[in-house]
């Protein structure tokens, strides 16, 4: 009883993905300042002290060269800034700045009201 219950969940699930990608997912994206990668280290370092970059790219996923070329991006639009490992000056910390947390809460706020829009 409990699998058919969760297989039919899922394929009811599957059936309106290509429904919810096209119209809220879509023009949400459309209308984001930063690309989907930035906007998850940005909320990632959001929650907690400044992290390396392995550590980034290890919570999100995404290989390094990834997370380096994002993190460069980031920093010259003044969203993170970089901070030399006390400890081991091998390391480069990252932590989001005020700009890049205002930023952040902006976007949350967009993406917020377009979905109570779009529901």
């Amino acid at each position: 009883m409990v699998d058919s219950a969760i297989n039919e969940a899922v394929g009811n699930l599957m059936s309106i993905q290509p429904f919810l990608f096209k119209n809220i997912v879509k023009p949400i994206r459309a209308k984001m300042p930063l690309p989907p990668g930035a906007i998850h280290v940005l909320a990632l370092l959001k929650h907690g002290d400044p992290i390396s970059m392995s550590e980034i790219g290890k919570k999100l996923g995404v290989p390094k060269p990834h997370v380096t070329g994002l993190i460069d991006k980031l920093i010259a639009a003044k969203y993170v800034e970089r901070l030399n490992d006390k400890n081991d000056r091998r390391v480069v910390n990252i932590r989001i700045t005020a700009f890049g947390a205002e930023c952040l809460n902006n976007i949350k706020n967009d993406i917020s009201e377009s979905l109570k829009f779009k529901l």
